[in-house]
């Protein structure tokens, strides 16, 4: 009986020390999978997930807007509106659209799209005449949003007053994408 206890002791330390092959597999594998996440960034999809009434003609548009500014600011894997629709109706989420910008609905579109996928819900409204603009990235592998912008321009010139705003969090979203995909030290 004292010999089985002591067996499953030096056993139990082996495997809390790490002197145990199994407990080396283990962690070779976690470290190996850690390094194709980070060298296997998913694709940043810009989306417009809201159809407002009045402004469902701008959606789309604003959302190639920002498509564009993120492109120039150097943000690699974007895909567009369209490419994003074909994607999630392949995942079977017909309309990201019906989100109305919800963020809980607007994450679940980028768990839909992989692992490492990043969503950038474009949400339009109109009033008057005034365009509402509310942008914001999510990860899929976080609650909380990578990047906000929210902005405000008379219809007829939105895309001009918009640049700069967007541009900001084009900006801070590349910022986010470095953090996330650096190795942790």
């Amino acid at each position: 009986m004292r010999r089985a206890m002591r067996l499953a002791s030096d056993s139990l330390w082996a495997r809390t020390n790490g002197d145990s092959p199994w407990y080396k597999a283990r962690v070779l594998l976690s470290l190996l999978a850690s390094a194709v996440l980070v060298a296997e960034p998913g694709p940043i999809a810009i989306v417009a997930t809201s159809k407002r009434v009045g402004a469902e003609a701008y959606g789309p548009k604003v959302a190639a807007r920002v498509l564009e500014l993120l492109r120039r600011e150097g943000v690699t894997g974007t895909l567009d509106d369209a490419e994003t629709l074909r994607l999630l109706k392949q995942a079977e989420f017909p309309d990201p659209r019906a989100c109305n910008g919800g963020r809980k609905c607007t994450q679940r579109l980028a768990v839909l799209l992989g692992a490492t996928a990043v969503v950038v819900s474009v949400d339009v409204a109109k009033v008057g005449k005034l365009l509402t603009v509310h942008v914001e990235a999510f990860s899929a592998s976080k609650p909380e949003p990578l990047a906000t912008a929210d902005v405000s321009a008379p219809v007829d010139v939105w895309k001009e007053q918009t640049a700069v705003d967007v541009v900001t969090f084009a900006r801070s979203l590349k910022s986010a994408l470095a953090e996330r995909s650096a190795p942790a030290a």
